[in-house]
């Protein structure tokens, strides 16, 4: 089977880390596989297993993109393409539309908060919806990471429930295990309480609540410290917040981590302030590693991922007072059973699993021959 995964690059964000596990797995299971980028730069390329085939857009501006895409395709003639993210479904789709046939899978990684005309404009806003509802249909299958970005694909672009299915993010890997058991050399961790933010330092993350509600915290905890692992362009207002506040000395700002897994073992809790998500993957890595949750009740998938609170402390945006309790409480009383429980949900998002679910209705209806495949 020839395969296709198209991704806008190999940067640290979740779609694209999505990208790389999949394309693993399938080559892992004896997959023809490529990863069409436009451009192959950022931290996630140095995953990609040797197996795998790059292809790097020709082309300098990401519009021109499908008139690469579509002679690529021409040459390759894939039994099924895979796109991960929404700015390259839109490409793809429209490079489809002059390429061969193709099973195609489009990926939605974000509910349409991003996309709304007060964040993006109004022309924008405008123009990403309409390329969405007319090239979305393209698909054979549409895949939303949380039934609240499927809702808005069909209540916000107006597509159609029908090809579309809710299937979570591939995320734990056979590996997981030897990659939580590294060490790493951070001196707070395992000295100190600690508590872990893992995103990019961006205006959607809210970093500004997490850090107004460990102020909070620090009044009546001393010694605990907060630890942000992540990039971005909001790393200088962020810095700026923490020294208005005085606790310099008790929040670290950590570069981006391949293998973040070490960072969540030793943790004493992790939190995660998100204004909106499309899936929530840090979510999954914390209970994975035996580590106490808490996340904003905000539109995506933490709800779910969390069953309502099942499985970690759901609290609502801007809610430093209650964020700041529910940190406290954690901190010194540990819902061990909840713990426990969150660990094996967790292993509901095995890439191997999830990498199964993605192309299932490929497999069983276009090609059964070749299912043992994955």
């Amino acid at each position: 089977m020839k395969i296709c995964i198209v991704s806008p690059n190999f940067s640290g964000g979740g779609a694209e880390r999505v990208a790389v596990n999949l394309a693993n797995y399938y080559s892992e299971k004896g997959a023809d596989v490529t990863i069409a980028v436009f451009r192959a730069i950022g931290p996630y390329k140095n995953s990609v297993s040797t197996k795998i085939k790059i292809f790097e857009a020709k082309v300098t501006k990401t519009w021109y993109w499908p008139f690469d895409l579509v002679p690529f395709f021409k040459a390759n003639r894939f039994d099924l393409i895979l796109s991960v993210i929404r700015s390259s479904n839109i490409y793809v789709g429209l490079a489809s539309l002059f390429s061969p046939k193709s099973y195609l899978i489009f990926r939605e990684a974000s509910t349409m908060h991003g996309l709304s005309f007060f964040s993006t404009g109004f022309f924008k806003s405008l123009v990403f919806k309409l390329l969405i509802f007319c090239t979305y249909p393209l698909a054979d299958k549409i895949i939303a990471n949380s039934s609240d970005t499927q809702k808005d694909l069909i209540r916000k672009c107006f597509l159609r429930k029908k090809n579309m299915v809710v299937i979570g993010n591939p995320i734990l890997s056979t590996k997981f295990q030897a990659l939580a058991e590294e060490e790493i050399g951070h001196p707070w961790l395992s000295k100190k309480k600690t508590i872990l933010a893992v995103g990019r330092l961006h205006h959607l993350k809210n970093h500004e609540m997490l850090i107004s509600a460990f102020f909070l915290t620090k009044q009546k905890l001393k010694d605990i410290k907060l630890l942000i692992l992540g990039e971005g362009e909001e790393k200088a207002k962020l810095l700026d917040l923490v020294i208005s506040k005085g606790i310099e000395d008790s929040v670290d700002f950590v570069e981006f981590q391949s293998n973040p897994y070490p960072f969540y073992r030793k943790a004493d809790l992790f939190v995660h302030t998100a204004r909106w998500e499309g899936f929530g993957n840090v979510l999954v890595e914390a209970m994975a590693c035996g580590v106490p949750v808490i996340s904003t009740n905000c539109p995506g998938g933490p709800k779910e991922i969390l069953e309502n609170g099942k499985y970690g402390d759901l609290v609502e945006i801007d809610d430093i007072e209650t964020l700041s309790y529910l940190m406290l409480k954690n901190l010194l009383y540990p819902n061990n059973s909840k713990i426990k429980a969150a660990k094996e949900k967790a292993f509901d998002f095995r890439i191997d699993r999830i990498a199964k679910m993605y192309i299932e209705p490929y497999v069983i209806d276009k090609s059964r021959e070749k299912a043992h495949i994955v």
